[in-house]
This record gives structure tokens, C-alpha cells and sequence, in this order.
């Protein structure tokens, strides 16, 4: 099985800690982990920065297929309030000037899956790269991760992405966002903790099933954070709390841990309530650690 992930690579910067990220190469990152064939299509600056990430692409292990641009690398300001993360994205970044090689669209071609971000999309020439890949891609299984960051996204924006995928993953916020344009008259649930999750599941559930429905979707995964998490799948609904972790990590990157272990274990067969724990458990052990690709990872039950 082959997964190609599309979009940004960066430097995720808080105080003086740099560490690599970019949801894609997060995604690449955990799906790597989890002993399937994994690759990265992004772009770096002809600079130190885009170097160093390329360099740690390789030693993480997954193959990369970079655009050499002369915009300057990415990167992201990571900025932690009260347990909440917010970053700040720079503009005009390599990623920014996305292209395909022959070389990146024979691997979409010939890859199961293929995921990105709505963040890709925030300049033309990424909007352009995307819908390239997604008329390689085709008749294979597509993940989105909906990242509504900053200003970077529109209606029409959302709309096309929602039409093009297979799967696709939102937090809560996002979630509102998208029935607040799928429905007008849609009043937010409110959720505070586990319970109210749970308590609240059959109105999630439909409310899952509806953009399901009106979008030919396969899939969407819902993630709360601390709350827990929800994902309907293949017709099954399923509702969990969040996995405990360790102290002394950070939940950078959590949310793409969780849907790298979703779709690897979607790929191996697994059921759906099976992807789901596996999922939460990944996620968790990845807010155990500092950043989203600490060497300390470990897939536990899922490793191969």
C-alpha cells in the first residue's frame, strides 16, 4: 500500500524550539510510523531551512518528492494559550510556489491514497497543484484534513474541497463552519467535555450522516481535543474519549497523528471501531511527546 501526502512542509517555531511540521508532512511522518509506504509532495526554498528539512525527511524515513522554489521555506509560529494552540502562518513561502515533478505525479499515480490540507490551496499555484493531483488521483481514496487557519480559506474553497474528497477531518470549530454553510439556520453544539459528547451522539451522528450524504463522502473524522472524538465511516458511527496520555508533551501535530492511524488502519482492514481506537490511542501518544516528530513515538499495537 502506498499513501502520498501533498502540501506544506515548515518549521513550527515556539520561543527558541524549531522542530519540523506542516500538516501533510506530519501526516507522512505518522503514516511512515505505521509501516506503510509513505511520501511527501511539497516545496522548499534552495536555503538552509529547506535542506535541514529535507534532511530530516530522510532520516524519519519517508520518501519526499520537493519542488525547489525560490521563495524562502516555510514557516509557522506555534503559540501555546491556556492548552489551546494558534499559529501563525507566513506568507509567500516555498509551499506556496507548489508544483508537480514528473517524478512526484507518477508516485500519485500510483499511490492508494492520497491526503492534504486545505491550507495548500491558499495560493494559485497550490490550488493548481492540487487539482492536478486530484485528476491523477482519481478513482483513489482521498483524505483532507480541513485546516481553516487564519484567513486562508472561502466558502467556494470549502465547497470544492468537501466535493473532491473521500474522507475528510475537522475539530469542532471547523465542524460548525462547514454546517454553518451546508445550513444556514444551524445552531452549534456546545460541547465542555466528554459527556457532552457522548450524550450528544445521535445529534452528531445525524449531523455527520447529512454532509455525508450531501457531499458523497465515505468518511468524516471529528476530533474534540480532550472531549474525545467522533467519526462516522463507511456507514458506522462510533464515539470515543480521548485516550489518556502522559504529561510533559504538547498536542502539536495530534490531530494528524490521529488520521494517519485512521486511514493505515483503514488500509489493513481493520474495522471501523478498530481505526477509531487505534487512532485515539496514536493521538494520545503523540501528545506524550514534544512535538509531532519526536523519535519517542511509538505505535504500540499498531506497529508492523
Amino acid at each position: 500500500m502506498k499513501v502520498t501526502a501533498i502540501g506544506e512542509i515548515l518549521f513550527d517555531v515556539s520561543g527558541d524550539t524549531r522542530t519540523p511540521g506542516g500538516a501533510p508532512a506530519n501526516f507522512s511522518f505518522h503514516v511512515y510510523k505505521h509501516g506503510v509506504d509513505s511520501a511527501l509532495v511539497t516545496a522548499v526554498g534552495d536555503d538552509a531551512d529547506g535542506r535541514q528539512l529535507l534532511d530530516f525527511c530522510r532520516f524519519a524515513g519517508f520518501s519526499v518528492y520537493p519542488r525547489i522554489s525560490s521563495f524562502p521555506t516555510g514557516v509557522s509560529e506555534v503559540k501555546f494559550t491556556g492548552g489551546e494552540i494558534s499559529y501563525e502562518i507566513r506568507e509567500n513561502s516555498a509551499w506556496d510556489d507548489l508544483d508537480l515533478t514528473d517524478e512526484a505525479s507518477e508516485r500519485i499515480i500510483n499511490s492508494d491514497v492520497l491526503a492534504y490540507g486545505s491550507l495548500i490551496a491558499r495560493s494559485r499555484a497550490g490550488r493548481l497543484a492540487l487539482e492536478k493531483a486530484l485528476s491523477l488521483a482519481s478513482k483513489k481514496l482521498c483524505f483532507c484534513d480541513l485546516n481553516l487557519r487564519q484567513h486562508y480559506y472561502s466558502e467556494e474553497l470549502i465547497e470544492f474541497l468537501l466535493k473532491s474528497s473521500g474522507v475528510i477531518k475537522l475539530n469542532l470549530e471547523e465542524f460548525a463552519t462547514v454546517l454553518s454553510i451546508s445550513d444556514p439556520g444551524y445552531t452549534p453544539v456546545v460541547l465542555n467535555s466528554f459527556e457532552d459528547l457522548n450524550r450528544t451522539r445521535g445529534e452528531i451522528d445525524r449531523l455527520l450522516t447529512k454532509l455525508v450524504q450531501q457531499y458523497d463522502l465515505r468518511g468524516i473524522l471529528l476530533t474534540a481535543g480532550v472531549l474525545g472524538s467522533a467519526v462516522l465511516f463507511d456507514g458506522v458511527f462510533s464515539v470515543l474519549p480521548a485516550s489518556e496520555s502522559s504529561s510533559g508533551g504538547d498536542s502539536v501535530g495530534a490531530g494528524d497523528a490521529f488520521s494517519a492511524a485512521f486511514i493505515c488502519s483503514v488500509l489493513r482492514g481493520e474495522s471501523v471501531p478498530q481505526c477509531h481506537a487505534c487512532a485515539a490511542d496514536y493521538a494520545a501518544c503523540v501528545c506524550s511527546c514534544k512535538g509531532a516528530w519526536s523519535p519517542d513515538i511509538k505505535c504500540h499495537d499498531s506497529d508492523i
